[in-house]
C-alpha cells in the first residue's frame, strides 16, 4: 500500500477534483486507489459520497488475475497547473481509469490543467499473467528452440 502525500481532493466541487501536486508527473492507479481510500476516511470527508470504486486482481484460475480498473465517482484527476511552456507530459499507469458523473454517466476522468499533457496507459488485455506462468512459458520456449537446433 502506497499512500501519497502529494494528492488532495476538493470535496466541494462537482465533479470533485483530485489534484496531483507539483512537481509530480505520474501516478499509478494502485497509489491513487490507496490514497483516495485514506483521504475518504478522514473526518472532513466521512459524510461525503464515495469517490472511488476499484476492481481487479481477481483470481480467474491458478495463474491468471484480472487487471486493475479504477472508476472515479463524480470526480476527475488533475495534475497541477504549470506556469508556462513547455508542456509537461504526465502519466496515469497501472490499469484502466474511468469516471462517471453524479448521474452515473461516463465522463472524461482527466481534468484539464495548464501546460500539461496527460497520457493514460490503458490496459486492453483482460488479464495479467503471474510470474510462475511467465517462467513456465519461457522454459517451454527455450526447450522448443533447443529442439530446433
Amino acid at each position: 500500500m502506497s499512500v501519497r502525500d502529494d494528492i488532495t481532493v476538493d470535496w466541494s466541487a462537482s465533479p470533485r477534483i483530485i489534484e496531483v501536486a507539483l512537481p509530480s508527473t505520474e501516478i499509478s492507479l494502485q497509489d491513487l486507489h490507496d490514497t483516495l481510500r485514506v483521504l475518504a476516511s478522514q473526518p472532513e470527508a466521512m459524510d461525503k459520497d464515495e469517490i472511488i470504486d476499484s476492481d481487479g486482481k481477481k483470481q480467474l484460475d491458478e495463474t491468471t488475475l484480472t487487471g486493475l480498473t479504477v472508476s472515479l465517482l463524480n470526480a476527475r484527476l488533475k495534475f497541477a497547473d504549470r506556469v508556462s511552456p513547455p508542456y509537461i507530459s504526465c502519466t496515469v499507469s497501472g490499469g484502466n481509469l474511468t469516471a462517471v458523473d453524479v448521474y452515473g454517466n461516463m465522463m472524461n476522468p482527466i481534468e484539464p490543467s495548464a501546460y500539461t499533457q496527460v497520457t493514460r496507459a490503458l490496459s486492453s488485455s483482460a488479464t495479467l499473467t503471474t510470474q510462475e506462468e511467465l517462467q513456465t512459458l519461457m522454459e517451454q520456449t527455450q526447450k522448443y528452440v533447443m529442439s530446433m537446433l
